[in-house]
Formats: C-alpha cells, sequence, structure tokens
C-alpha cells in the first residue's frame, strides 16, 4: 500500500551561498513510499568559518515547534573527495522521520544552525501523506483536549468541566494531569520512532563494545523492517491507547460519586503542539475546545502571577526589557494561531470573555458540540459546585473576580507597552476576534 509521496524537494540557493555546501541526497523527488509512516532523510552540509553545528526539521504550517533535530557528524569521504574546501569528512547527516501526526499535505523545512546561533532556511521537502493510522482499541471513553495558552483560563474551564456527570478529570488543582501526554509522546513516540530502534542503550558492555562491527539492530534487518515500519507501530499505538483508556477508567471508579456510570469523555489540557495532531490521528473520535483570551491580558495576568509565585513563567522566564516581552507574547500568540488555522474544521473555539461573561450560554452551547448534557439545571449546578472552592481560586487568580480580568490591560500595561503589542499582536488578536 502507497503511504507517502515525495512531492518535490528544494534547496535555496540564495540562502545558502554563504555555505561551503548543502546537499538533500534523500528522499528523491516524485517518489512513492509504501507501507510505511517513516522516510528517510539525508545529506550533507558544512562550512569553515561559522560551522553548521546542528540541523532542525519544522514543520511551521503546524506549529513552529522543532519535530526533530540532528547534527552533520556523519562520515562522507566523497564528499571530501569532490569537494576540495570540507575541512573534513564528518559532514553528513541522516535522520528517519515520522509523519505520524501530521496532515495529509507536509511542508517539512530544513534549518541550518550555525555556531553563532544564526538559522538558515535550507530547504524543505514537499510530503503527501496517503494513509493514516488509528487505534483498533476501542476505550470506554473518548479524549477532550483543551488546548490554550498558559493564563487563558484553561484552569478554570477544567474546573467547570469537571463538575459535569459525563466527564473525567484527575481532580487536583491546577488540573495538571498528563496522562494522555505521558503515553502519546513519552511512550508511543519513542516506541515509533525508528531512530528510537537504532539506540542500543544496554549495560551489557561486551554489546556496546561490539555493536558498531556486529550490526545487528532489529531494524537493520531487511525481513523485519516491513514489520517495524507498519505492523509494530499499530500494535504500539493500540498499547498505548489501550493503557490510557484503562487509567482514567481506574479515575472514573475512584470519582463514582461525581459521576455517571459511564462517562463519555476524559479530559486534560494541552498546548498547541505536535502531540495534540498525534493524538486526533491515533483517536479520531478525540475532541478539542480551543480555548483563547485577550493576549494583552494574557500578558497581564502571566505577569502579575509570576510575581505572586516568585518565579518568572509563561515564555517571560528570558525576557528583561519591554521589545522581549512583546516578542516573546507574540510568538506564543502566533502558535496558537497557527494551530487554530490547522485544526478550525475540527475543534471548537471558545473565548474566556465568554466564559466568564456569559457562563450559561457559553456553557450550553459548549456541551452541545460535545453531545452532553446540557440543560439548564445541569449548567447552573456545575457553576455553582464549581465556585464552592475559594481556596483555589485565591490562590490562582490575580484580579478580584473573574470580570475584571477583562480589558485589564487597559489599567494594568503603561502606555509603552500598550502600543507595542497593538502593533505587534495586530494579526493575532484580530484573527481570534477581538478589537485593537
Amino acid at each position: 500500500m502507497d503511504t507517502i509521496e515525495v512531492v518535490r524537494v528544494i534547496r535555496y540557493k540564495e540562502n545558502i551561498k554563504q555555505l561551503i555546501g548543502f546537499y538533500i541526497d534523500t528522499p528523491r523527488q516524485n517518489t512513492t513510499l509504501t507501507d510505511t509512516y517513516t522516510i528517510n532523510i539525508s545529506g550533507w552540509t558544512s562550512n569553515i568559518s561559522n560551522p553548521v553545528i546542528a540541523v532542525w526539521f519544522t514543520h511551521d504550517k503546524v506549529n513552529p515547534e522543532v519535530l526533530m533535530t540532528t547534527q552533520p557528524i556523519l562520515p562522507r569521504p566523497d564528499v571530501l573527495k569532490i569537494h576540495r574546501t570540507v575541512e573534513t569528512e564528518n559532514c553528513g547527516f541522516s535522520v528517519i522521520f515520522s509523519v505520524l501526526g501530521l496532515p495529509h499535505d507536509i511542508e517539512l523545512n530544513i534549518q541550518l544552525i550555525l555556531a553563532d546561533h544564526t538559522r538558515i532556511l535550507a530547504g524543505t521537502i514537499y510530503l503527501r501523506r496517503l494513509t493514516t493510522i488509528s487505534c483498533t482499541y476501542q476505550p470506554t471513553m473518548n479524549p477532550l483536549m483543551v488546548t490554550s495558552l498558559g493564563r487563558s483560563g484553561s484552569t478554570w474551564l477544567m474546573r467547570l468541566l469537571a463538575e459535569h456527570p459525563e466527564i473525567i478529570i484527575h481532580r487536583i488543582y491546577p488540573y495538571e494531569a498528563y496522562h494522555i501526554k505521558y503515553w502519546i509522546r513519552n511512550i508511543f513516540r519513542i516506541l515509533s520512532e525508528p531512530i528510537n530502534y537504532l539506540s542500543a542503550n544496554s549495560f551489557d558492555k561486551l554489546f556496546n563494545l561490539n555493536i558498531d562491527w556486529a550490526n545487528h539492530h532489529l531494524y537493520h534487518n531487511p525481513e523485519l523492517q516491513p514489520w517495524f515500519n507498519h505492523t509494530y507501530i499499530q500494535q504500539a499505538a493500540d498499547f498505548c491507547c489501550q493503557a490510557i483508556d484503562s487509567v482514567y477508567t481506574q479515575l472514573a471508579k475512584n470519582q463514582a460519586e461525581y459521576h455517571n456510570n459511564q462517562p463519555h469523555y476524559f479530559a486534560e489540557k494541552f498546548g498547541p503542539s505536535h502531540v495534540n495532531l498525534l493524538l486526533n490521528e491515533l483517536c479520531p473520535n478525540t475532541r478539542e475546545i480551543i480555548l483563547v483570551r485577550d493576549f494583552r491580558d494574557m500578558l497581564c495576568s502571566s505577569i502579575a502571577f509570576s510575581q505572586k509565585i516568585g518565579v518568572s513563567d509563561f515564555g517571560l522566564e528570558n525576557t528583561s526589557n519591554e521589545a522581549e516581552i512583546v516578542a516573546a507574547t507574540q510568538h506564543r500568540a502566533q502558535s496558537l494561531l497557527t494551530y487554530w488555522q490547522q485544526r478550525k474544521n475540527q475543534a471548537y473555539l471558545l473565548h474566556y470573555e465568554d466564559l466568564v461573561l456569559k457562563p450559561v450560554e457559553t456553557l450550553s452551547k459548549l456541551l452541545i458540540y460535545l453531545g452532553l448534557t446540557a440543560d439548564n439545571i445541569t449548567i447552573e449546578t456545575l457553576l455553582a459546585r464549581a465556585a464552592k472552592n475559594q481556596t483555589e481560586t485565591q490562590t490562582h487568580a490575580t484580579t478580584s473576580s473573574p470580570a475584571n480580568s477583562i480589558g485589564r490591560w487597559q489599567r494594568d500595561l503603561p502606555q509603552t507597552l500598550q502600543t507595542a503589542c497593538q502593533q505587534q499582536l495586530q494579526t493575532e488578536l484580530t484573527a481570534f476576534g477581538y478589537t485593537i
């Protein structure tokens, strides 16, 4: 079965003219891969005065996070023989890249990181996925992702959802349980990335000493490669989905006093990430709420909460002036917008301001989207129960009331910072329906 099509491979000659060289050997343009979720990307790059120290692979249209990184340190005597200006033959790179969790059309950018931290967009590989993977295991409940940026109201939303009889949430403030992320990011991504098959981490010293010449990695066996590339990954996906379902089934039993006999969802917080897309692929019945807040108010809350707990966080930890603060906020806002543009046809967009100012109406629409009980009695009950825990509210809040947190940027931010936010966050604010 055809699974990946290599549509186009581009090398940006203008960008790399300052280097000795950069080439992509594989994959080849206009080729098709069969029965695999991975693709081998190899090539070489070299420079002298400002050497290339890393090669990054990103998919900026999904999220600006780095999906994979490697170093150009593999032996390439063929390059040294042809290019006399290359100082060493150890200039090659090779990665086995998984397309799981990425969209139908993939624009994979290759960035070179130089010793002085300069980034060069050196090439782009355009791929088309011809098939996807999903768990064959049938869960008793479905995942519900609450995707947002920090200080956007996700803790309050999780507190509300936790009181609905058909949703399971790990009821420990600030509702930052990572059961789904543990199995999807820490287990499945590791198990399913072929590069991890090639790592021989053993306490057997003799094995470690002999591995270079023995070269008996399982993945190197051509008879087993089709099994590793397809069947094994399907089995790993089923195992992880079953483990997630099992832990939340146990939580449902522990929380029986709060819920129906058979809840429909288990919910966790997420940031905009490739892990979210991977979960959606593995579990097609996943539902997602993308929670957004005026980024200017989000910035105020981030500053105030960092001061309250005495630890700078929310992307502000490496900032020292207003320009850096706004740049960090814009980067976070842009990442959420990029993610929303990718997910807008599948996810539910929820504005924090609506949740605060029109809670009954807003929750009613949200619960209808989720296919859950959404009558006024249910909504009023969960609002009343959620409001009871004043300790959590006082710990988390940075204003006297939720209503006072809306539009606070006009009071809390100095005029210079307001102006900078207006200018640099215009695209992101407008896209989410906020006025400038």
